[in-house]
């Protein structure tokens, strides 16, 4: 399928995307002004199309078009907020070091003197405060998304 390219006008600025693949049940657009490399697409389930007499309620050019939309406000809102997702990923970052700091000195220098079932529990803990800090990361990544 050739590129087909469209635009929207939001708030007196053009938002240029293309179609980058149409489909039967699938429709993804790219947008290249004012932001680039975003995709976005919208599918829907052969079952849904039987069972609706109208499931795509507007033209795919419409539904483009939208999908154009949402891209370039998910983009604007990630531009606008971006220096304070840095601030708080380098923050938990920061307190992910902290803690793997702080656990590579519990194994270095008291090893010793922990019993092999109080190893176990110190090793629980700090598997699940890792993780509750990656994922208050990836929580992070997608609010923002």
């Amino acid at each position: 399928m050739k590129t087909k390219l469209i635009s929207i006008n939001v708030d007196g600025l053009e938002v240029i995307g293309k179609i980058t693949r149409h489909e039967k049940y699938y429709l993804e657009v790219e947008i290249l002004h004012p932001y680039v490399n975003w995709k976005n697409y919208r599918s829907i389930s052969p079952v849904i199309l039987r069972n609706s007499p109208n499931p795509f309620i507007n033209s795919w050019e419409e539904m483009s078009e939208e999908i154009l939309l949402n891209s370039y406000k998910k983009l604007k809102s990630i531009d606008k907020n971006i220096d304070s997702v840095v601030k708080e990923y380098e923050n938990l970052n920061e307190e992910i070091n902290a803690v793997t700091t702080l656990f590579i000195y519990i194994h270095k220098f008291q090893i010793k003197h922990i019993s092999p079932n109080d190893l176990n529990i110190l090793l629980c803990a700090e598997f699940i405060l890792v993780s509750f800090l990656f994922f208050q990361t990836l929580l992070l990544i997608y609010l923002l998304c």
